[in-house]
């Protein structure tokens, strides 16, 4: 359930920030001025927060489905979430 505190702001934050990033690559990034600088920045940044943000949401939906154990203890380890050593 943790992974809404993390979909909850950076969404809104990809929703933000990725069309001007589109319109900077439609527009052609200029390889020799400091605007390909934060412009390869934002696209890895971009990257980066997808990434995180959609593993959180399929944590979400697992949790929401009704994976609610705790990871190490002994239901988790039957349903194969983890190994109990």
């Amino acid at each position: 359930m943790l992974g809404v505190a993390h979909i909850l702001p950076w969404v809104p934050l990809l929703i933000y920030l990725t069309p001007p990033w589109i319109e900077r690559i439609k527009r052609g990034v200029d390889f020799a001025a400091t605007d390909a600088t934060w412009t390869i920045y934002l696209g890895v940044f971009i990257a980066v927060v997808g990434l995180c943000v959609s593993i959180d949401a399929v944590d979400v939906v697992r949790w929401f489905a009704g994976e609610r154990y705790v990871l190490g203890s002994k239901s988790a380890a039957a349903r194969g979430a983890s190994r109990q050593d």
